[in-house]
């Protein structure tokens, strides 16, 4: 269903993120009614589907893929091996240093 609403330019140029990344397919999604506002062209569904499939977004989605498949195998050993005296503390500050550097 495409969706007929009337979106200020300024709304747009607020999707930082998708301005950053896919700023092309913003622009096409979109056409001017009038000075300031824009209507979608498209609809929502097809243009998050162009925006998923989009190069750059498959590349980070790969590599954040990739890296989460290592934090997964450089510390599931570790869970599996807790035991009484483990230092759970240092652990869990190690795995969220290791997850924040991913992210």
């Amino acid at each position: 269903m495409l969706i007929y609403m009337v979106i200020p330019v300024d709304n747009i140029g607020e999707l930082k993120i998708l301005n950053a990344l896919v700023p092309d397919v913003l622009k096409d999604s979109v056409e001017e009614i009038r000075s300031g506002y824009v209507k979608l062209n498209k609809p929502l569904e097809e243009i998050s589907q162009i925006v998923l499939n989009d190069e750059k977004i498959q590349l980070m989605s790969q590599k954040l893929e990739s890296e989460m498949n290592d934090y997964i195998s450089n510390h599931w050993n570790e869970l599996r091996n807790i035991t009484s005296e483990s230092n759970l503390k240092v652990l869990e500050d190690n795995m969220l240093g290791d997850i924040k550097e991913i992210l």
